[in-house]
């Protein structure tokens, strides 16, 4: 369904807009405020759920998370990452697959996908992530960060972890990793590492950020086996 505000306080849509409009009001010109009602707030959060769950939960890579802000963003980008793909006759972006180098059975791209997040997180390391591909199989990572902490001391840092890595002999060996800082030093840092045969996450909440919201995405691609 459409968003629109219904509220008799609402200015009437002009000539090429598709819905009423918000004023800010003039008291001194008698004109009040727009108020709103539960239906509007209603009809935006599920314009918005709805368009994250289609690309998202549906595909098992997220469920509807309130803390995580960029969703809205990541679905659309999936969609349109499938649109062009499906035109192109390339590999469906939902479909990265790689198979078992014993048996051949196919392991679902979704195993290589995960998410965490630690609310009020103390100063020290924690591991948000894990993801335990096949042996002798290597691949790379991206590995995406963000640390948020409100109040008096306000400090936004996020991080882009591009990895590369193979496992062999049960370990997962970390060929090379590169960090990309958005925001400078004094942040949390996001470090690639193998734990029991596994590609982890290890993030470092310096103590300024201590409490902060630590969230971590991680995702193989190009995973092939011997």
């Amino acid at each position: 369904m459409g968003v629109d505000i219904e509220t008799a306080t609402a200015i009437p849509a002009g000539i090429g807009e598709l819905s009423n409009r918000f004023t800010d009001g003039n008291p001194q010109g008698g004109t009040p405020p727009t108020q709103l009602n539960a239906k509007f707030f209603n009809a935006v959060a599920d314009e918005i759920n709805y368009a994250i769950y289609t690309f998202l939960a549906t595909y098992g890579l997220l469920p509807l998370d309130p803390d995580i802000n960029s969703q809205l963003s990541l679905a659309l980008t999936r969609a349109l990452r499938y649109r062009r793909n499906h035109e192109s006759g390339t590999t469906d972006a939902f479909t990265l697959q790689t198979q078992d180098s014993l048996s051949g059975t196919p392991l679902d791209w979704k195993a290589w996908e995960q998410t965490g997040h630690k609310a009020a997180a103390a100063a020290g390391t924690h591991t948000l992530c894990a993801i335990t591909p096949p042996n002798n199989s290597r691949g790379y990572a991206t590995i995406r960060g963000t640390a948020v902490k409100v109040g008096a001391l306000a400090t936004y840092h996020s991080v882009t972890v591009d990895v590369s890595w193979h496992k062999t002999g049960g370990a997962v060996v970390i060929d090379h990793y590169a960090n990309n800082y958005q925001d400078g030093a004094g942040g949390a840092t996001w470090t690639p590492v193998n734990s029991s045969g596994a590609l982890a996450v290890e993030v470092s909440v310096p103590g300024v950020l201590a409490n902060a919201n630590i969230f971590t995405h991680m995702q193989m691609v190009n995973v092939t086996t011997a």
